[in-house]
């Protein structure tokens, strides 16, 4: 009697899956649910060096910052992962039940070796690869001192490292636990793949950044920016258009609120990841205290943003084409704000000296900026010939002295250098106007 062995798995020449067979329309596909582990065996991997035919560029921090959320979040969610390959690459097979088969349910065999190309999810896919590359460094590292340390009999060093090894191996682990949807088209024509890239990477578009924080409740000023929106500026701010058109009736969009809480926390420039977001937890309440503040500030200061959210005047007025067009209708402006209130309720100090500015109290900004910001007027007036360095700009003399001001004369320039250039000089005209 001869007995049959079955052949090592490593010797096999296709890797085999559950599946579900599915079509969309004349698309033919499997659905798999695999671990990062697989996916990252499994498909081409994405080339930051090389522009896929079927992939917009990759963009490395981005993938970073992919891969950094899920190393941090508790419970991080991923959608499918769309790929395609030749179909002579897959064959189905049947898991003998009828009631199984009725449902597509198979067995899909992925012939070892197959091009496996992205068509959504490549930042995903390489944010997690960076991710297990700098884990498995760190985890040879960590072995190789502890077998130093135990060598060399040092038990307080070996204590250390063997945590370390525990925790990198803990992160891999966790990383191999979670199952995460990949959809394989089953198709040979690059044509119809970047047709579909396209299809897809319109579809992914069609969220703003408004949307994203009205619906996202992971980042503090996320939800900063949605209890204000609800309470204080209840009815003003859009929770889907991230640009405010001529005609949109809100004063800001959500988006702008976010970055108004930013402001407050953060300078204008700095860079904030979502590692730091989880370390200002604590200083929420702050955040949104010190953001409803400004806002009221706003109020008090300027009627016209009081008679927007009393329903008295569209925040259409305030824009091009308005009756009374106001650089309080630019949320650049309103921004710019925000970032000097923040660092007046601060003061500035110096570790040698003390203070160097102290901070102002909220009355004391308020009647600082009643006595001595210029007028809000914006826009320009045409000249005749239409040449638009003759156009008279309408903006006061001390705002274009900033020199962040320049035609059709709305708002102020938005880039990084620009805006903090805007609030020196307003930190300066405030303070001036508070020294007694």
């Amino acid at each position: 009697m001869v007995n049959t062995i079955e052949a090592p798995s490593g010797y096999a020449q296709t890797d085999d899956y559950f599946a579900t067979e599915s079509t969309q329309g004349v698309l033919h596909m499997v659905s798999l649910s695999l671990t990062w582990q697989q996916i990252v065996s499994l498909v081409v991997p994405p080339d930051p060096g090389r522009k896929s035919d079927y992939n917009r560029p990759l963009y490395v921090p981005h993938a970073k910052r992919f891969g950094q959320y899920v190393d941090i979040s508790e419970d991080p969610f991923t959608p499918p992962i769309t790929a395609f390959t030749d179909p002579a690459n897959v064959t189905l097979e049947s898991l003998g039940s009828d009631t199984l088969d009725q449902y597509g349910l198979k067995i899909a065999k992925i012939a070892r070796g197959s091009s496996v190309f992205l068509l959504d999810g490549q930042h995903r896919v390489y944010g997690i690869k960076l991710l297990f590359d700098e884990w498995r460094t760190k985890l040879d590292r960590e072995k190789q001192i502890l077998q130093r340390a135990k060598a060399g009999a040092d038990r307080d060093r070996a204590k250390q490292h063997e945590a370390m090894v525990k925790k990198l191996k803990g992160k891999l682990s966790r990383l191999d636990k979670m199952q995460i949807t990949v959809q394989i088209l089953l198709t040979g024509e690059g044509d119809q793949a970047r047709r579909i890239f396209t299809d897809v990477a319109d579809n992914a578009k069609g969220i703003s950044r408004s949307q994203l924080a009205d619906f996202s409740d992971r980042s503090v000023f996320n939800r900063v920016a949605r209890e204000i929106s609800s309470s204080l500026l209840q009815g003003v701010v859009d929770p889907v258009h991230d640009r405010m058109s001529t005609q949109n009736p809100h004063w800001l969009s959500l988006k702008d609120v976010v970055n108004v809480a930013q402001a407050v926390e953060f300078p204008i420039g700095k860079r904030w990841t979502a590692k730091r977001e989880l370390e200002l937890q604590h200083r929420e309440v702050a955040i949104e205290n010190t953001t409803r503040a400004y806002f009221e500030a706003l109020i008090e200061v300027f009627p016209d943003i009081g008679a927007i959210i009393n329903g008295e005047l569209s925040a259409t007025e305030l824009r091009p084409g308005g009756s009374s067009p106001s650089l309080l209708g630019s949320a650049t402006m309103i921004r710019v704000l925000g970032a000097a209130y923040k660092r007046l309720r601060n003061g500035e100090r110096d570790d040698a000296d003390g203070w160097v500015q102290k901070p102002l109290t909220h009355a004391g900004i308020v009647q600082a900026w009643e006595e001595t910001l210029p007028s809000m007027t914006a826009g320009h007036v045409p000249d005749p010939s239409g040449d638009r360095d003759k156009a008279m700009p309408l903006v006061d003399d001390r705002w274009l002295s900033t020199g962040v001001f320049v035609h059709p004369f709305y708002a102020p320039g938005a880039n990084q250098g620009q805006m903090n250039s805007l609030v020196d000089a307003i930190t300066e005209w405030t303070r001036e106007a508070t020294v007694v």
